[in-house]
């Protein structure tokens, strides 16, 4: 059955905040911002992915708190695959993540979650598979557009900093991602929870370490999602 409305992916870091006086309580914060972003586009039309659903996926097939399940974070970085939208949230911390410390391009990006999903996500944009529309969060505005591989643009981004704009701009975000819609399934044709349990199987039928091992337990490894994608579409 083609999908009823459009679904989109945000993209965020969990600890924005780090080195900083009560920095885990301004994360949880910054997911909690998250969560209602994510609800309120929910309401504006627009189903929203992101790890809070993956975390309730994985609530009846692990014995931990699923926020503390490392594996969770690796199937993150697939989950824009299932969406016609691609949603990060750019801060100061995410292009951190990025390769852009203080705006400034630096010669290697930390290898992160985070980093996959940029990659992942800005790759099918740019194929045109997906829609690109990226939220300013935090930080500076005019030097985040200035960095021409975040591909911002006032045709394209949101500025989000300002609380009193946040309701106008939900909802002219789900217009947007409405509007652009076609109607038809995303790339993949499988809602967020058979993608995911395919690639549990595939994990479980192609790494050892997960054969016989509680997901609890799986050690993550950024180099099986590239190679999950690869024996599913070839690329």
């Amino acid at each position: 059955m083609p999908p009823t409305r459009p679904r989109a992916f945000i993209s965020y870091r969990h600890a924005e905040y780090d080195a900083v006086a009560d920095a885990e309580a301004l994360n949880v914060q910054h997911r909690a911002w998250v969560e209602g972003f994510a609800c309120d586009l929910d309401r504006c039309g627009v189903e929203a992915v992101y790890d809070g659903h993956l975390r309730e996926l994985f609530r009846p097939l692990v014995q931990k708190d699923p926020l503390i399940v490392l594996f969770l974070a690796e199937a993150s970085t697939i989950s824009c695959l299932v969406c016609h939208a691609f949603l990060p949230i750019l801060t100061p911390s995410y292009l951190d993540r990025l390769g852009y410390a203080g705006y400034q391009r630096h010669d290697h990006a930390v290898h992160s979650f985070v980093f996959e999903e940029w990659q992942i996500g800005q790759y099918y944009a740019n194929a045109g598979v997906m829609q690109y529309v990226p939220i300013i969060r935090a930080g500076d505005r005019d030097r985040i557009a200035a960095i021409p591989q975040l591909g911002v643009s006032p045709d394209n981004a949101f500025d989000m900093r300002d609380p009193e704009d946040y309701a106008l701009q939900v909802q002219f975000i789900a217009q947007r991602i409405i509007a652009a819609w076609d109607g038809d399934d995303p790339l993949l044709r499988l809602d967020l929870a058979g993608w995911v349990g395919r690639y549990m199987t595939w994990c479980r039928a192609n790494d050892a370490r997960c054969a016989s091992t509680p997901i609890d337990e799986w050690t993550v490894d950024l180099l099986r999602p590239r190679l999950f994608l690869q024996s599913v579409l070839g690329s």
